[in-house]
């Protein structure tokens, strides 16, 4: 029934009690040990299952052991005794089945059965290929609502065995997730082509109706007219596109979807551009990735005039006009009526994607010019995997898009997500158009919207809570929550507010919470970004001495997965500042609580060091901002950044968009018990805070500004 591939069962040893500890994400995985381990293995599990009088009789034929709650010393005692019997004995240590793929934390008793029988511990990783995102069985086994996973395949992954006694069961786990993350790099789905997951994905439910696009009117799409459509488009530009990389300029909305798949579907290589930077920016990014055309249309034309189109720029208006219905019901009726694989080989779509450049997107320049950033099929299909496996976006949601797509997070969760998934969406050509996009939840009762503490601002003044009572949650990144914003959106309009995070060089999305519970445990934690999605390891390291810290202390956050992009774009030097040792240095300072979720403190550069200290200029900001109560601005108002100092290396400059008195605020901070070094030094009046179009502060701006500006001390 299943393809399963289970490796390094060499690392068993052949004779005498060893313990196997594995992660949890089915009830398949008993199954899998057994089938595949080359020795005979008796499984601890649950006595609450032998409730049901099947699974009694499978206990007693396999020799499983119960776990019984409140007498956990017996269970113990009888696991160490057949241990030191020479078995071979398999815990999930987890204690649970994890409905999100994500390592839960451990119990001690699989630490404490090893030492008393004093036995080896063999770590295990399990991961699934799953075809679409997990379903719930009612009353499966049991009377909560496990979430159960519907795999084509397995695959099993036997790490290095441990020594209990020089081990901690941190160690223990820790092996299980690098066990683990082996298995999910391994996936064979991470070959594939994203032309083939989205074909495969659109043509299953071929007249679902997917896309609704409210750019112009509302026009409304299914899943298979979509794809006929990109075929249409894709066959009329096979021979009018020469090169293998084309430029897109357009908007959030069906054009960029569309666009976006059919030169996927021609193998080419889509380059969305940010048209809100300003002319040299674009040129520098036009002129990197080598771009003689570009696809765009007359009304974004006639709003960026500025913007330096080239010669060979294509009209996506006037493409579609040329498009004949008959043309289009054709290629509809070769989606309802070839099988994939014959869909595949007559549209001549490319199979084989991995690392192979699926998409070049340009940094947002925070802090200097724009990196272009190289993610691969590979990077983009484990992203949309991982989404999928921790169970953020089900297929049941309706999600409103309106994020840019020359943003990752617009490119990879809002367009090509859905195109994999089969999930439905409402597009909108931008997140600013505050009072449409809350008329677009309220008519097409959208259940997840996307966006920023800056975009989300606005809806408490501007909009009826009435308005988003179809939400079910937002998702928010890019920018940290405000402190008190989670608490303020939840009371005002009832939906969850949960907080993710991720970049560009991460395919984008390294973990986010999650807005279900598992076993009356909340996946979710205030002030946390949540833990990282499946098959992403994550470090954190001393900024100074390199070293690796433990849970608890915070330092520069280092990750490692297949979602993670391999360079930037012809930039050798860049792309060796940005790895250590094989790991991914984000540049954001974070900690790891004990339970596994992810706190960030703040960017690096978003950090000065003052005699020896680092200050954190958005903790400084935050407190002015409460000080002065300028809480319910829609836009920033305030912003700290640090020039070069002679005598102490760096000074604090408050940058600020309001009348200020830098004696008042010096004040008001040391009330809140900031220490001296933390008060800004000087002051700079300015019209506005400088930030990108996704929201962020545009750091280098305002470094400007705080460096050419006249000072006020």
């Amino acid at each position: 029934m299943w393809k399963v591939t289970a490796e390094g069962w060499e690392s068993l040893p052949s004779k005498g009690g060893a313990l196997v500890i594995a992660n949890h994400l089915s009830y398949t995985d008993a199954i899998l040990l057994v089938a595949t381990c080359p020795r005979p293995i008796r499984l601890v599990g649950s006595a609450h299952l032998l409730r049901f009088a099947v699974l009694r009789w499978v206990f007693r034929a396999f020799g499983v052991i119960p776990v019984r709650p409140n007498d956990a010393y017996a269970t113990i005692r009888q696991t160490a005794a057949a241990l030191r019997a020479g078995e071979v004995v398999a815990i999930f240590p987890e204690g649970k089945i994890s409905v999100t793929g994500q390592m839960l934390p451990f119990q001690k008793g699989a630490l404490a059965i090893a030492r008393l029988a004093n036995v080896l511990i063999t770590p295990i990783g399990i991961s699934y290929s799953n075809k679409t995102a997990g379903f719930s069985l009612r009353r499966f086994f049991e009377n909560r609502y496990p979430k159960f996973r519907h795999p084509r395949g397995a695959r099993l992954r036997v790490g290095p065995p441990l020594n209990p006694h020089q081990s901690t069961m941190e160690d223990a786990r820790e092996a299980v997730i690098d066990a683990g993350y082996d298995t999910f790099i391994r996936l064979p789905e991470l070959d594939e082509h994203l032309a083939v997951r989205a074909v495969r994905a659109l043509k299953e439910n071929p007249f679902h109706k997917q896309v609704v696009d409210l750019s112009n009117g509302r026009k409304e799409l299914s899943s298979g007219m979509l794809l006929a459509v990109a075929l249409a488009m894709a066959e009329r530009w096979r021979g009018r596109i020469p090169d293998q990389r084309v430029g897109v300029v357009l908007p959030s909305g069906l054009g960029s979807l569309l666009t976006n798949l059919a030169l996927t579907v021609l193998g080419k290589t889509p380059v969305n551009l940010n048209f809100t930077a300003g002319r040299d920016a674009n040129e520098k990014c036009i002129a990197k990735a080598g771009l003689r055309t570009v696809i765009s249309a007359g009304p974004v034309r006639a709003k960026v005039p500025d913007f330096p189109w080239p010669d060979d720029t294509i009209d996506l208006v006037a493409e579609r006009k040329a498009l004949k219905k008959a043309r289009i019901l054709w290629h509809f009726a070769k989606v309802l009526t070839l099988p994939v694989s014959r869909l595949i080989k007559h549209y001549g779509i490319p199979e084989v994607g991995g690392e192979c450049e699926a998409a070049i997107l340009f940094s947002s320049g925070s802090t200097g010019d724009p990196k272009g950033v190289v993610l691969s099929h590979r990077n983009i299909i484990a992203n949309c995997l991982q989404i999928a496996q921790c169970g953020l976006l089900n297929r049941g949601e309706t999600m409103l898009a309106c994020l840019p797509t020359f943003h990752s997070f617009g490119f990879t969760v809002t367009l090509w997500y859905p195109l994999a998934t089969g999930l439905r969406i409402v597009c909108l050509p931008s997140p600013l158009e505050t009072k449409r996009l809350a008329e677009a939840v309220r008519d097409e009762k959208i259940t997840v919207m996307m966006g920023t503490p800056t975009f989300l601002r606005p809806y408490f003044k501007r909009i009826p809570k009435e308005w988003l009572s179809s939400l079910r949650y937002v998702v928010a990144g890019a920018e940290k929550t405000p402190e008190g914003f989670h608490d303020e959106w939840e009371r005002t309009f009832g939906s969850q507010y949960l907080e993710g995070y991720g970049l560009t060089e991460t395919a984008p999305v390294l973990c986010a919470n999650l807005p279900f519970e598992t076993d009356g445990q909340p996946n979710k934690r205030a002030g946390s970004v949540g833990r990282l999605f499946p098959g992403i390891k994550g470090r954190v390291i001393d900024p100074m001495s390199g070293e690796v810290l433990g849970r608890g202390k915070a330092g520069i956050l280092e990750v490692q997965g297949a979602n993670v992009f391999r360079g930037y774009l012809d930039d050798a030097y860049a792309t060796h500042a940005a790895f250590r040792d094989g790991w991914f240095v984000t540049g954001d300072l974070a900690r790891f609580d004990d339970d596994g979720f992810l706190y960030i403190e703040g960017r690096l550069s978003r950090f000065s060091k003052i005699g020896g200290e680092m200050v954190p200029h958005g903790t400084i900001e935050n407190e002015i901002v409460r000080a002065f109560q300028f809480e319910q601005s829609e836009e920033p108002l305030v912003a700290v950044t640090g020039v070069s100092d002679a005598r102490k290396g760096e000074a604090l400059v408050l940058v600020s968009t309001v009348e200020l008195k830098l004696d008042e605020v010096r004040q008001r901070l040391t009330e809140k018990g900031l220490p001296n070094l933390w008060i800004p030094r000087r002051m700079v009046r300015v019209p506005g805070i400088p930030c990108l179009a996704s929201g962020k502060l545009d750091l280098r701006g305002l470094a400007q500004l705080a460096q050419g500006a006249e000072s006020q001390s």
